[in-house]
Formats: structure tokens, C-alpha cells, sequence
């Protein structure tokens, strides 16, 4: 129960080889079957590696053929006793404890060891694991956010009659903060939620996406972007890009975007992104002059400092 300094021990290991090629020996290694089998025996202390090593050096000054005096029962009924162990510890208890696709994966592992060899059933389970893996994240939606321009608009303090028109006009513009690593399983989904989203708002003029909480992309999903914006082009939607860092960049545009298209935009933050997509909206939002009046902008405003501020203007 205490934590292992691989530092500590890969050193330790360097100079027991140093030592013991002093007297003919072969490269030692970290054995977990021996370091099980002592535990499993209650033999948990050094004593267990330093009557090992002088068995060994026994056997060296005096004669290794008295080891053969030694009934070959012993170390078969170790070995049997070992392999039971861990059967019983990883087939009969694993069921209870494991989930059953794990469960699973490990009866595979140990049928194809016991079939094939180690490396092959090691190499069968490492490849199942990923593939189940890549399945159960691409399950995983990579949009952490999804908000219309009425939930979700820039930091720029402006009149209350121009709030009001762009929170109107709020379906405009449709905001995605993603995360996480996007590889082809996210991407699919991710271009599936625009497509469907495309179709069901006809007014949509603005995707705005934020990359401030995406690790990385792969080729899959960067080439999933260059068709985002090219359905997006076919709808008249302009694609807003935020928070990309450098590396993203150079992976988009190797795989096909064009950062240079008219249908699309990238700005260092989702607050500038927000605010140029507002300031487009207002180019063909028409709102009534007397809106701006002054009496209009303090109509909420009560007590004499208002009545004063008025006479002023």
C-alpha cells in the first residue's frame, strides 16, 4: 500500500545487474509472478530476494546439481497454486466487481494467452480496449454549450432599444462552446447537430464556435470542419471561429478550410465573435429613431437627479 518511485527501483535494479555480472549472471528484471507468489505465501519482506540470492550463490560455490535433489512437485505445486490465485481472483471474483464488457475482455485475453501465446492475447485485448474505447467517446457530446444570440451576447454596453432588437433577433445566431479532443466520432456528431440545425432554422445567418476548451484535433475532424463551411456557404450562413490556438489553425487549413473564405470568420475570443455577429445583425435591424430619445432611455430612472438630467438634455 505505498506508492512506487519507478525512479527508485529501476536504479536499485541497474546495480543488483552490476553486482551480480561480477559473478556470471544474467540481466535481472522486476518479476511480478515471483513478487506475487511471495505475497500470496505471506512472505511480504526482503528477506524473500536475499534468500533467493543466496540460494543462488550456494548453488554456484557448492554444485547446482543438488537443486535437482529437489522433488518436482514443489515448484509445479507453486506454479499450480499461483495460476489458481489468479483465476480465482480475476474469472471468479472479476465477475462481481467488473463491469461485464471488461469481464469480457479479460476471458478473451486469457483464452487467446493460453491459445496463442502472451503476446498475442495481450496485443488482442489492448486492440479490442481501444476500439471499445473510441466507440464510448465518440458517444460523448463534444458541444458543452449550445445557445441562441437571444442566451448569449458580447460584453458591448449598448442602448436599451438595441438589446432589445437583437434579442429578437436573436435566432440569428447560433453559438456552440465545444470541448474535449475532436476526432472523427465527435466530428460526426458535431456536423450532424449543424446540418439538423440548418434545416430547422431557415433565418440562421451566424455558427459561431469556440475552441477555448478543445485540447486537439485530428485530421478526421479538421476535414469535417472544411464541410461544415461548405454547407454552411450552400445555406448562407457565415461560420465564426473563436479561441483557436496556432496548432488547431495549421491542422484546419492543412486539411482543407479555407481561412480565407468570404463565409468565414476567426477571432481571438467567443465576446469578439459575438460582437462583430451583432454588429452585422444591426446593419439590417431597423429601429425607430424615438427609441434613442432621452426620455425613452430614463423612463426607469425616478427622483429628482432625473428630472434635472432631463432639463440638461
Amino acid at each position: 500500500r505505498r506508492d512506487l518511485d519507478l525512479d527508485h527501483e529501476l536504479k536499485a535494479a541497474g546495480w543488483a545487474n552490476l553486482a551480480s555480472g561480477a559473478v556470471g549472471s544474467p540481466p535481472g528484471f522486476h518479476a511480478l509472478d515471483i513478487s506475487i507468489l511471495a505475497h500470496k505465501l505471506g512472505a511480504e519482506s526482503r528477506v524473500v530476494g536475499l534468500m533467493t540470492g543466496m540460494v543462488c550463490l550456494a548453488a554456484l560455490a557448492i554444485d547446482a546439481r543438488v537443486l535437482g535433489y529437489v522433488p518436482n512437485l514443489i515448484p509445479a505445486g507453486l506454479l499450480l497454486f499461483l495460476g489458481i490465485e489468479f483465476l480465482r481472483e480475476w474469472v471468479w471474483q472479476g465477475y462481481g466487481r467488473m463491469p461485464r464488457l471488461d469481464w469480457l475482455i479479460m476471458l478473451l485475453i486469457l483464452v487467446l494467452i493460453g491459445s496463442f501465446g502472451f503476446v498475442t492475447g495481450v496485443a488482442a485485448g489492448v486492440l479490442v480496449s481501444m476500439v471499445i474505447f473510441v466507440y464510448n467517446y465518440a458517444g460523448i457530446n463534444g458541444i458543452r454549450g449550445n445557445f441562441t444570440g437571444a442566451e448569449f451576447a458580447s460584453h458591448v454596453d449598448r442602448p436599451r432599444a438595441v438589446r432589445v432588437a437583437l434579442t429578437e433577433h436573436g435566432g440569428e445566431v447560433l453559438i456552440l462552446l465545444l470541448e474535449g479532443f475532436l476526432f472523427f466520432g465527435t466530428a460526426a456528431r458535431l456536423v450532424n447537430t449543424v446540418r439538423s440545425r440548418l434545416a430547422d432554422a431557415a433565418q440562421l445567418r451566424f455558427l459561431v464556435m469556440d475552441f477555448e476548451r478543445v485540447r486537439g484535433v485530428d485530421s478526421s475532424a479538421a476535414s469535417a470542419f472544411a464541410r461544415l463551411l461548405e454547407i454552411s456557404e450552400e445555406r448562407g450562413c457565415t461560420i465564426v471561429l473563436s479561441h483557436m490556438s496556432d496548432v488547431i489553425v495549421h491542422q484546419m487549413a492543412a486539411n482543407g478550410l479555407d481561412l480565407a473564405s468570404k463565409g468565414l470568420r476567426v477571432f481571438p475570443d467567443v465576446d469578439q465573435a459575438m460582437e462583430w455577429c451583432e454588429e452585422r445583425m444591426l446593419e439590417t435591424i431597423r429601429i425607430q429613431a424615438d427609441a434613442f430619445d432621452a426620455r425613452v432611455r430614463l423612463r426607469d430612472v425616478d427622483g429628482p437627479e432625473a428630472a434635472a438630467l432631463l432639463d440638461r438634455l
